[in-house]
């Protein structure tokens, strides 16, 4: 029956207009009153008119009146279209009309209208105005019964439109068939009934489904591959690519030759559909297999050509998902890379692929990828996430790689992929909650463990901490560690801590470290202290670091003074402790405010140090080295007391300042002017001056070279004179006062002298781990290098200065995106000065053959002169520079680098062939060191000549006389080894080759170790005596 509203109910939506004519049949609407369709979409107000009525309820009442419930009909059903037919004929009217009117005239039916061919059904599709349900079905549409308008409900006739249709249940008096009420009722009214309802249920569906298999074996075949011309194969190809074209069609042949790379190219070009791509790529694979069979090669063999050919198409597949990821940031990039991975994603889950094979690549991909490309590898690996960590050797992999991009990107500076790091860790957290087990990595647990240390938990905090602490106590018990390592205290694994700090300092991290030993905060500052002053450890950076610490720990609220003053009460007795480092580290707390240096000299009165001679004079030193500049002026004044009862007079510092000024103010050439009232002669200056002069006279030469406000650096800082930047560097370094030369540099790298930038650059090479621990090394790195960028649009390029640049970036943990880039630039300004240099000849050609070069200016006129050399006068050229370098020594050495570099952009080919020449003939003829190390030094100080290929000839030329001729041996051996170590000789020479000479030596030393030590093994071995001179210092000039 048809559900109608209670009265008063109000309906949703638009009030229905009134119905002045019966219901439209069927055959126009196809509307079935019986079939139940999903209509979980419909809300419960409209459900009785879905359920009843799909579209118009059919009833005898032709109007709605106000004591008639409303017809529901959804508002939905309401803006379909209908057709107007004509209303029923009315009666004659019985009014009558007056004598001599006419009779109004009754207007005449329209003709019938012609139907809508949308409202009807075009055999097995529902008719295009028919109301859709869920899951594109359409209400009431009976395709297989009601064939042309047979159907019950579109036969009109009177109880029809007066009642509606409906379907009648079965009446009383009618006895039901084919029903399960009389089995069922009996069994359904015993307690038991519930039980054996759900068992008859159960076989019905498992009936249903045993019913729904089929049985029938395959009759597919392989459709067979016939050769097409490229007009018909491309029609095949988009007919595959159009969906409305049936695969039916298509099956009964495929075109020859697409296999392989062609088939994946074509189905990414065409945009064949995934499915249709992989039935295409199976027909494909089958007939392979098929041809590889028909050869008559059956059992072992045949399944070995089958396996071929799985890992040969699963190479395709991957070399063609890795060029649609080479190819990104080209348009349609992103379509195609959908395209791709939808693509493999179905091989793999068809097997298609070698499944091995497929993960190994994905793994190794992920692990052997760039920054730029490691996010769409990220992606690929969540996608296979579970198949990855499904076997323990894969797991290990995927971790390995996480963790080790982890580690690279975490030393970024300034945030950069900072989020690329967050998803790393994110899923490293995942590993450690729910698969432990691909992190226990014993064998390259030293390699991660500082930074799986660092992870923190983001999301569920207790159980990604739990699990991240399970897996380090797994790595640390699996690891490997010997009993040695084991009992190691908490005092030598401090130290190894310390010891383990490289370029990549992060103070914040460290102190983490060294807090999570459990250790006392007093015993750790005592500790690192003693660390950072010990004499059997090398280099000052160390003293910066400690500096660092302290003062990270004083911001928590942890007091150096007790610390410091333990150590030097404990340096009075103990030989192990290096008293300039401890005079470097007090003197750089107190610089920074870290140390209170009243608190020391009360603390220096109430012990009375100062009564004894011996003690006087090491505590007076110490009160010599607190930097006047930073104290206050009572504090000052109770320095000078003290420093005046152990006889020495402060008014000595202030003469030994003004004269250093006067001496710095005449060498720097106007940059500054000497105090007033001192005399303008140089005098005589103390070779080792105290620290506080030291600190006063390094303020003073920083305030004068860069400009009075730090912040707006001037551009012509030096004003472009190299030796008067090499001067004050050399001051600074000798004075030890780094942060005053880290302003320095930082105003230098703002000019545009490209011989100052390169300067700049070999500086902060040569004290990178200073710097580094200081914290000033990225800010320094990245204003050089962006210096560079924007001087690269205004002037030509500098090969010295890409040099000296591509040698810092490449030791900076950040620096790798930063040296391609140079080591392009540095191949253009290569090809420039050939260019350049390869200009027309002039008329003077004969003249320079024909001259004399004895003199600098001739060579200066011939290199000057922009003539093509040929190799004679290449050759004659290069002869003369180096014989003018070995005579004119250090004090030429400027001039000489400058003639090899110009000497090498007119044949780059011939002047490298001419200096391993000369270097061979050196090695041969065991020349005298001077004239080895003025040759060697201005070729490697101008870019000419690499250490490396030096040693190669000389090592070559040692191990050839070594058992024959020792004592030639024995001076081969000590030449090459006071040319590959830093010496004091070179160490003292304030020219920019010589400093960059130095920069190659300990890059050299560094790179080299087992070499340096092979060198000084075979010298014990050959002339122990040689090795040490008078006084005891290996290798002192």
């Amino acid at each position: 029956m048809i559900s109608q509203p209670t009265a008063g109910t109000q309906v949703p939506g638009p009030r229905p207009r009134p119905l002045n004519r019966p219901a439209l049949p069927s055959k126009l609407s196809n509307v079935n009153l019986n079939t139940q369709h999903d209509i979980s979409d419909v809300d419960e107000a409209n459900h009785s008119a879905y359920t009843a009525n799909g579209m118009l309820q059919y009833g005898g009442h032709s109007a709605n009146t106000p004591d008639e419930p409303k017809q529901h009909i959804p508002p939905r059903l309401l803006s379909q279209p209908t057709t107007s037919l004509p209303l029923p004929r009315r009666p004659q009217s019985l009014t009558l009309t007056a004598p001599g009117q006419s009779r109004p005239q009754l207007p005449k039916p329209s003709p019938t209208p012609v139907l809508d061919p949308s409202t009807r059904a075009n055999g097995l599709q529902p008719p295009a105005v028919a109301t859709k349900l869920p899951k594109e079905k359409a209400a009431d549409f009976f395709p297989w019964t009601n064939i042309e308008g047979k159907h019950p409900e579109d036969v009109l006739n009177e109880h029809l439109i007066k009642s509606g249709y409906s379907d009648k249940p079965a009446g009383a008096s009618q006895t039901e068939s084919n029903i399960a009420r009389p089995h069922l009722w009996p069994s359904l009214k015993n307690k038991n009934g519930l039980g054996v309802l759900s068992a008859l249920f159960v076989q019905v569906l498992d009936k249903r489904a045993s019913m729904r298999l089929c049985t029938a074996p395959s009759t597919f075949k392989p459709p067979p591959r016939v050769t097409l011309t490229d007009t018909k194969r491309e029609a095949w190809l988009k007919d595959l690519a159009n969906p409305d074209v049936p695969l039916r069609r298509l099956s009964r042949t495929i075109p020859h030759g697409i296999r392989g790379k062609v088939l994946l190219d074509h189905c990414i070009t065409k945009d064949i559909p995934i499915a249709r791509a992989v039935w295409l790529s199976k027909c494909v694979g089958a007939n392979e297999i098929r041809a590889f069979k028909r050869k008559g090669v059956s059992g072992p063999a045949a399944l070995a050509g089958e396996l071929k050919w799985i890992k040969e198409w699963t190479v395709f597949v991957e070399q063609f998902v890795d060029s649609i990821i080479s190819s990104c940031g080209q348009p349609g990039w992103s379509q195609k890379m959908n395209y791709a991975v939808r693509l493999g994603t179905h091989f793999y889950a068809e097997h298609l692929l070698d499944e091995e094979h497929y993960m190994d690549w994905i793994l190794t991909s992920l692990k052997q990828s760039s920054s730029e490309r490691l996010p769409v590898w990220i992606l690929l690996a969540q996608i296979y996430w579970k198949h990855l960590i499904s076997h323990r050797k894969r797991g290990h992999r995927l971790a390995e790689a996480l963790l080790s991009h982890a580690k690279s990107l975490s030393s970024t500076p300034y945030g950069i992929n900072l989020q690329l790091v967050t998803r790393l860790n994110q899923l490293i957290s995942v590993l450690a909650v729910n698969h432990r087990g691909c992190l226990v990595l014993p064998k390259s647990w030293n390699d991660y463990k500082t930074y799986f240390a660092s992870v923190k938990p983001s999301g569920r905090i207790n159980m990604e901490a739990d699990g991240l602490a399970n897996v380090t106590r797994r790595n640390n018990r699996l690891s490997g560690a010997t009993p040695q390592a084991t009992s190691r205290t908490p005092r030598l694994r401090l130290l190894d801590i310390l010891d383990s700090v490289g370029l990549d300092v992060q103070i914040d991290r460290i102190a983490t470290q060294c807090e999570s030993l459990g250790l006392d905060t007093r015993f750790v500052l005592v500790t690192v202290l003693e660390w950072a002053t010990s004499k059997h450890r090398s280099g000052i950076a160390r003293v910066y670091l400690a500096a660092q610490l302290i003062r990270f720990w004083s911001f928590a609220g942890f007091s150096a003074d007790d610390a410091v003053l333990t150590m030097l009460e404990k340096a009075r007795h103990d030989n192990t402790v290096e008293p300039r480092l401890i005079y470097k580290l007090v003197s750089a707390l107190a610089r920074s405010g870290h140390f209170s240096v009243g608190r020391y000299l009360q603390w220096l009165i109430s012990m009375g140090v100062l009564s004894g001679s011996s003690a006087a004079a090491n505590e007076a030193q110490l009160l010599l080295e607190l930097p006047t500049a930073y104290l206050s002026s009572h504090i000052v004044n109770l320095r000078r007391t003290l420093l005046n009862r152990v006889g020495y007079h402060a008014d000595a510092e202030s003469r030994e300042i003004e004269k250093y000024k006067t001496v710095l103010s005449q060498h720097l050439g106007g940059m500054s002017l000497p105090s007033p009232g001192v005399p303008s002669h140089e005098p005589a200056l103390t070779s080792k001056p105290v620290g506080a002069v030291k600190m006063a006279v390094a303020q003073w030469l920083c305030e004068r070279v860069i400009s009075p406000s730090f912040d707006s650096i001037s551009d012509t800082s030096f004003n472009g004179n190299l030796a008067a930047f090499c001067l004050v560097r050399h001051t600074l370094e000798q004075f030890e006062d780094f942060p005053s030369l880290a302003k320095v540099i930082a105003a230098a790298s703002n000019g545009s002298n490209p011989q100052i930038l390169a300067a700049t650059a070999d500086t902060v090479n040569l004290n990178i781990e200073i710097f580094a621990t200081m914290g000033f090394l990225p800010a320094l790195v990245s204003q050089i290098y962006q210096q560079q960028r924007r001087l690269r649009s205004r002037q030509p390029l500098d090969r010295t200065f890409l040099l000296s640049l591509s040698g810092l970036v490449r030791r900076v943990p950040a620096g790798a995106m930063y040296g391609k880039t140079i080591d392009s630039e540095l191949a253009m300004c290569e090809i420039q000065s050939s260019t350049v240099a390869c200009s027309p000849a002039s008329d003077s050609m004969a003249i320079s053959h024909s001259g004399s070069l004895e003199s600098d200016n001739d060579i200066d006129r011939v290199l000057t002169s922009g003539n093509t050399m040929d190799e004679q006068l290449m050759m004659r050229m290069f002869t003369t520079v180096a014989d003018r370098s070995v005579k004119m020594g250090s004090q030429g050495l400027s001039r000489a680098s400058t003639w090899f570099a110009q000497l090498r952009s007119f044949d780059q080919t011939t002047f490298e062939q001419l200096v391993q020449r000369l270097v061979v003939r050196m090695a041969e003829t065991v020349a005298p060191y001077e004239a080895v190390e003025s040759v060697v030094t201005s070729l490697v100080g101008s870019g000419c000549l690499k250490l490396d290929s030096f040693f190669q000839i000389w090592d070559k030329k040692l191990n050839t006389v070594k058992s024959t001729e020792p004592a030639n041996a024995s001076r081969l051996a000590m030449t090459c080894a006071r040319i590959l170590i830093p010496s004091t000789s070179v160490m003292q020479n304030q020219a920019a080759e010589a400093y960059r000479f130095k920069v190659a030596q300990n890059m050299f030393c560094l790179r080299n170790m087992g070499v340096v030590m092979r060198i000084i093994w075979l010298l014990l071995q050959l002339s122990p005596q040689s090795i040490l001179s008078k006084t005891g210092n290996p290798l002192e000039e």
